[in-house]
């Protein structure tokens, strides 16, 4: 689920910065007429918290192929909130007449001021970077585990688990099964455990009888080798099962 999550915010950042980077380039080659501020005012903002709370509002007029229209935008790409005064400083240095960018395929779309900023870019380069990693990421996470080719530091790799009678052990593709357990008699008399493991890997299947004198000593099937430890002289209920790769086997298939 978590792979799922991070692809989908990565391929969103992803349509984010290419939307906004489009849109930014689709800007640059807006047009210009000259048009005349008719109000100009300090107004609250809801961006920030006081004391950068306040923002320019203008309205001002301009024509295109004679007809007049009424802006509001001053800035490409959404407005900012100041200081009271830095924002009273700034209304202060708007001249009369004023150059105003619109949009050729709807003139009523329009603004003063562009921001092809270096902030800007920066900030679509974020939204590129991020959604890049955050897609590469969770696809990752996606892809299942084939079963990667165990080498150097991982051939040493070693599971020493205990199981009980009907517990189940999965160890780099083989599966190993505590079947059943149980007395033997030998020919002196003696009663001997036994443990017996269904063994389950790359499509075969085989059933091992460990007897108890060879608890201990390695068993090697399908390139692992399997060793059994459990007390002697008792029928087991409990076991520990060593699993490792056996020399030249598992390790390199």
């Amino acid at each position: 689920m978590l792979g799922v999550w991070l692809t989908v915010l990565g391929l969103a950042c992803l349509i984010g910065g290419y939307k906004l980077h489009r849109h930014r380039l689709e800007f640059l080659k807006w047009p210009t007429v000259q048009g005349r501020i008719v109000r100009k005012e300090v107004r609250l903002s809801q961006l920030m918290s006081p004391p950068f709370s306040y923002a320019p509002d203008v309205v001002y007029t301009y024509e295109v192929d004679g007809k007049t229209y009424f802006g509001k935008e001053i800035w490409w790409g959404g407005e900012v909130a100041w200081k009271l005064d830095y924002t009273k400083r700034f209304l202060e240095s708007l001249p009369d007449v004023v150059t105003v960018h619109y949009n050729p395929k709807n003139p009523a779309e329009a603004c003063l001021f562009g921001r092809d900023t270096t902030d800007q870019r920066v900030l679509n380069g974020l939204a590129f970077g991020l959604g890049i990693v955050l897609t590469v990421i969770g696809v990752l996470a996606l892809l299942p585990d084939t079963g990667k080719e165990k080498t150097g530091l991982e051939k040493k790799k070693v599971l020493l688990e205990k199981v009980m009678r009907g517990d189940t052990v999965q160890w780099y593709g083989l599966r190993v099964h505590f079947e059943d357990a149980g007395m033997m008699d030998h020919s002196d008399g003696s009663k001997k455990g036994f443990v017996v493991l269904q063994l389950e890997a790359k499509g075969e299947r085989d059933e091992v009888v460990f007897a108890e004198g060879s608890y201990g000593e390695p068993h090697q099937w399908m390139g692992y080798e399997i060793r059994v430890y459990a007390e002697k002289g008792i029928e087991p209920s409990e076991i520990t099962i060593e699993l490792r790769f056996a020399p030249g086997g598992a390790s390199q298939n």
